[in-house]
């Protein structure tokens, strides 16, 4: 659902542009050129409200112009989720801690040089979304050492995000993103450097 959300939206702001735009003048470039490197250090919430921090590396492996108007940028993301849930029912420290790495493919629409235009206030921003393999080490303390809730341990899973920057100087931006981490889902906010 949220990628078709998010698929719906990046259709409709294309519609938008090409409607009221006048090709003869307008001009959309990409934030990123190829081989950009965007590291992101984000923190927010995850599974049960819980404190998490979420790093990401991606870096621009393609580029492509569609109809010579709107720039998609395609990119691999190594990412890491981390995280420690506590029982708030048990105060003997009965949780576990969740350190999670994968791989994303993603891709990007982003608004920069909007020029003879009429969506300027779209200039700084880049929306994206991803897709991968991940994989979870879960250590469990406690009561959940003997006798682990129902979910999942370690092992493979798939990541789902979705996100905005919203860049402030072209290295800088500030970012916001929705994820689906195997088994827990979360929001999140922090800031990417662009090189």
């Amino acid at each position: 659902m949220k990628k078709r959300l998010i698929l719906f939206l990046a259709a409709l702001l294309h519609m938008s542009a090409s409607l009221q735009a006048d090709p003869s003048t307008a001009v959309w470039d990409s934030t990123y050129s190829r081989w950009d490197v965007a590291v992101s250090l984000s923190g927010g919430l995850s599974y049960a409200f819980r404190l998490a921090a979420y790093p990401s590396v991606d870096v621009i492996i393609s580029s492509i112009k569609i109809d010579d108007f709107m720039p998609l940028d395609f990119g691999i993301s190594a990412r890491g989720l981390i995280t420690n849930y506590k029982n708030p029912e048990d105060e003997s420290g009965t949780g576990w801690l969740h350190l999670g790495v994968g791989l994303a493919a993603t891709a990007h629409i982003s608004f920069n040089n909007l020029r003879g235009h009429s969506l300027p206030y779209m200039e700084n921003f880049d929306f994206y979304v991803a897709c991968g393999p991940v994989y979870d080490f879960i250590s469990f303390t406690g009561a959940y050492e003997s006798a682990p809730p129902p979910i999942p341990s370690n092992g493979l899973g798939i990541t789902t995000a979705g996100g905005v920057r919203y860049f402030i100087l072209d290295w800088l931006a500030v970012n916001i993103e929705i994820f689906n981490w195997r088994f827990s889902q979360g929001v999140t906010a922090g800031l990417t450097f662009n090189f």
